[in-house]
């Protein structure tokens, strides 16, 4: 099949985020690179509607998920870009992204988990390479809260407990829109079993090496006092200013494409939706 007219074929894709480029501001953790000490990404855990039985882990002990707010934004082309807000209290002056933004940032409960799942990219010097037992950040929602403190009441401590996870098609309603509001990001978990300290050594030994981290600290959850540390106001106030650049080029085109009638969809898995399901608050002055 051929290309007619100056577009030519499709570009390549890119990276492993759907052909996108890799987020400019993520969280991750210290491991053990081929060259020395490197940052690892920690993707946040999401999965497709209709997507049933996906494996995961979880880590955390106890059963208190741990919560922080986060500013989740596309940028440069660019998804799933998240920093932690300083100032995430109504009564506090907003921080320099929610002006960006014009929106406070997104209430999360953080579970560490390792995904299960297996995944391949498709072009690259990778292409074929089978991945799985990834560790990831699951991000709650406020909306989804409740759901998950009564489930880790269930379970009592988080630490090895085993989950499948489906996420269930969105509900339509008459106006033809759809109802995410049972369909989650993260899923819906279905608690399967639990694996002993000993057993998870065992059975992500392989894993661990692979990551760069010892399988005693692979098997634990991710250091969220370290991870959602707080940038400070300088770098904070650069990374508004690429969002305010940014968002000002999206809009003229986005009003070029109105202008043609080519406008987008939301399909639900849209900018934020690495930050939880629901809609922060805009800020009024």
């Amino acid at each position: 099949m051929g290309y007619r007219g100056a577009g030519g074929p499709p570009p390549p894709r890119k990276g492993n985020f759907g052909g996108r480029p890799k987020p400019l501001h993520y969280f991750s953790e210290k491991v053990k690179g081929k060259s020395g000490p490197e940052a690892k990404i920690l993707r946040p855990f999401k999965i497709f509607a209709g997507k049933q039985d996906i494996p995961i882990v979880a880590l955390d002990h106890g059963s208190d998920p741990y919560s922080c707010y986060i500013h989740a934004f596309a940028l440069k082309g660019s998804l799933d870009n998240m920093v932690v807000c300083p100032s995430p209290g109504e009564d506090d002056p907003p921080c320099p992204v929610c002006i960006a933004l014009n929106k406070r940032a997104f209430w999360n409960g953080v579970l560490s988990i390792i995904d299960r799942s297996k995944w391949s990219p498709t072009e690259g010097k990778n292409a074929g390479k089978v991945y799985t037992d990834t560790r990831k950040l699951a991000l709650i929602g406020s909306k989804s809260g409740p759901s998950y403190e009564e489930l880790g009441r269930k379970v009592k401590s988080w630490h090895g407990y085993c989950f499948d996870v489906s996420r269930p098609e969105p509900a339509v309603g008459e106006d033809g829109k759809k109802d995410w509001t049972g369909s989650p990001k993260i899923g819906l978990w279905f608690p399967v079993r639990t694996m002993s300290r000993e057993e998870l050594k065992t059975e992500f030994e392989k894993a661990a090496v692979g990551y760069g981290m010892p399988v005693e600290e692979f098997i634990e959850p991710a250091n969220y006092d370290l991870i959602f540390k707080p940038k400070s106001l300088d770098q904070l106030k650069a990374i508004a200013k690429d969002i305010a650049a940014d968002l000002s080029a999206v809009k003229a085109a986005q009003a070029a494409q109105d202008r043609d009638g080519d406008g987008g969809g939301d399909d639900g898995d849209g900018v934020g939706a690495a930050a939880g399901d629901d809609d922060s608050s805009a800020i009024s002055y």
